[in-house]
């Protein structure tokens, strides 16, 4: 037997369900047209609280869709280039290159400190962070250029 309320809760058995119709403008962006999850507990308490959670989320997730249709659709009728245009110049951007960013974030970091201080503080000690590859407690550390 299944039982529903108005907080988009379905009871199956001793568990409760997530569900929700999904809009139909929306649909064509999913498998399906309702979401439902497993809540993965028979308490109403904390089912009713996991789907507020949910139902927010899935809120959020629809007005990004929306949005991005809405701004498909003015790009196509104001024509602001096309497609390829639009993906190129997100990928390169129109900040500064990494590396310049990188010498004003040493030039800002290091200001009044010894050479050594900026360089130590690049680098970190093995205790510090375990990423750097270690050999007998000394640290392999990357040249300048790798960072």
């Amino acid at each position: 037997m299944v039982h529903q309320s108005c907080s988009y809760l379905k009871l199956k058995g001793s568990t409760y369900y997530f569900s929700r119709r999904v809009p139909k403008p929306l649909q064509k962006h999913f498998k399906t047209d309702r979401v439902e999850v497993c809540l993965h507990t028979p308490q109403q308490s904390s089912a009713v609280r996991q789907a507020q959670v949910l139902a927010s989320e899935l809120e959020d997730h629809w007005y990004i869709l929306r949005r991005r249709e809405i701004k498909h659709r003015l790009s196509s009728v104001f024509g602001h280039g096309s497609d390829d245009m639009r993906h190129t110049t997100s990928v390169t951007g129109v900040g500064p290159q990494l590396s310049a960013a990188l010498e004003v974030y040493l030039s800002l970091k290091g200001a009044g400190r010894p050479k050594t201080a900026v360089a130590n503080s690049l680098y970190p000690s093995c205790s510090e962070l375990s990423l750097w590859p270690c050999r007998s407690n000394r640290c392999i550390r990357p040249s300048r250029t790798d960072v």
